[in-house]
C-alpha cells in the first residue's frame, strides 16, 4: 500500500525520488491532485534533511518545520496572465 515512493541517494548527497502517479491520484482527468503531490515532496525533503543530520551536515540555517497544534494560515494568489 502507500504511494510507493522510491528514493535514491545521489553522489552529491541529495536524494532523487521517482513516483508514478496513477489515474486515481487525479483531481480531474489528466491533472494530478495538489494534495497528493505534497506527500512525495514532503517525503523527499524530510529524508534529505535527516540524511544530512545523520552525516553530520545539518542545514546552514534553522529548518522550518510545520507546527502541530497551531493554526496554519495559507494564502493563494492567482498569477497574472500578462
Amino acid at each position: 500500500m502507500g504511494l510507493r515512493i522510491r528514493s535514491f541517494a545521489q553522489p552529491d548527497g541529495s536524494l532523487l525520488a521517482h513516483w508514478h502517479p496513477l489515474p486515481h491520484h487525479a483531481a480531474f482527468p489528466g491533472v494530478l491532485n495538489g494534495g497528493i503531490i505534497g506527500a512525495p515532496v514532503d517525503s523527499v525533503s524530510t529524508g534529505a534533511l535527516v540524511v544530512g543530520y545523520l552525516k553530520g551536515s545539518p542545514p546552514s540555517s534553522n529548518p522550518s518545520f510545520t507546527p502541530v497544534g497551531r493554526i496554519i494560515s495559507i494564502i493563494g494568489r492567482p498569477e497574472s496572465a500578462t
